[in-house]
């Protein structure tokens, strides 16, 4: 806090704020997101953009927004439903990132990504479609 905003994390808040529907796509590695993902929410979706705290408690920022997130995996789909993986990555998609700041966020896994079938893999393409 108290700092200038560099100006790449203007442009994307910037974006963000224009946007009324954010699309997040990335592969599910040891089971979570990508460092640099991470790295681009702890920049972009920072206090007073996408959040404040008052005595009150948190105050979501981004509200009226939504998100639809596609988590690819290389593990089947029914693995991570059994070890409760996918449970976890919604509550910290849901609770922890974007839910906190106020964008509903509709969560899609697409397992066996590259381990899949040709056939797999156009039926995920139309479910996007």
């Amino acid at each position: 806090m108290g700092q200038a905003m560099p100006d790449d994390v203007k442009k994307y808040q910037e974006m963000i704020t224009w946007a009324d529907h954010l699309t997040v796509v990335y592969p599910m590695w040891w089971g979570q997101m990508p460092a640099m993902l991470k790295g681009f929410i702890d920049r972009v979706f920072s206090y007073g953009f996408a959040f404040s705290i008052s005595e009150n408690g948190a105050e979501a920022l981004l509200k009226g927004k939504t998100a639809k997130v596609y988590i690819n995996t290389n593990t089947p789909t029914a693995v991570y439903e059994v070890t409760q993986m996918n449970t976890a990555q919604q509550r910290i998609i849901d609770d922890g990132v974007f839910g906190f700041c106020g964008i509903d966020t509709e969560i899609t896994f697409f397992g066996q990504v590259s381990s899949g079938t040709d056939e797999l893999r156009k039926g995920y393409l139309e479910t996007i479609a």
